[in-house]
């Protein structure tokens, strides 16, 4: 450690898999709620994140820390206090959450379901969806409805997302098709 971060070198900016140990679940959950934790109180150690203008002169903060959670089925239904508290407070705080999964219905788990807590879903091609999930999720008004959005997203182009969250409305549940930016296309 060094007196500018009370992060360890050997962590900074690196990424942590947890899979060797994911037989063991009361090891695996001591070990996320550590990190999160953690994560937790080291942003409200760092304050509030600067402001700025931002799109249509609203205004924004800096995203200064990120946690990007692979596989987030294997904990979501744990009921992390300190992972919903980030995802509730972070973004004044200049802090955000990802969270990655295969299957929509997981957000749906345990006593007290993190869909609400999600701001802006990103949606990929997804084979066998479940309309009565997107009903569910995103508050759709019929079956009929849910089952069109369930089509049009298994069938999905390659590097192609659907999007919902992004729009300058803060209150738009509009769906956004983006085109997605293939690994091979970032190498030079």
């Amino acid at each position: 450690m060094d007196a500018a971060s009370p992060q360890p070198r050997a962590l900074r900016g690196r990424s942590v898999t947890l899979r060797p140990v994911t037989e063991a679940k009361t090891v695996v959950r001591s070990i996320i709620c550590f990190f999160m934790n953690a994560f937790y109180a080291r942003m409200m150690r760092g304050g509030e994140a600067p402001t700025a203008r931002g799109v249509a002169g609203r205004e924004t903060r800096a995203l200064r820390r990120l946690v990007l959670v692979d596989e987030a089925d294997d904990f979501i239904g744990l009921g992390l206090n300190s992972l919903k508290l980030v995802m509730q407070q972070g973004r004044s705080f200049g802090c955000g959450v990802i969270l990655s999964t295969q299957l929509l219905d997981h957000f749906e788990q345990g006593d007290d379901p993190l869909k609400a807590l999600v701001g802006t879903w990103i949606l990929h091609q997804m084979p066998d969806l479940k309309p009565g999930v997107l009903r569910n999720l995103f508050g759709l008004g019929s079956m009929e409805e849910a089952t069109a959005l369930a089509h049009r997203i298994t069938t999905l182009p390659k590097h192609t997302s659907l999007c919902r969250g992004l729009s300058n409305d803060a209150l738009s549940t509009a769906l956004v098709r983006i085109r997605d930016l293939a690994y091979k296309d970032l190498l030079p």
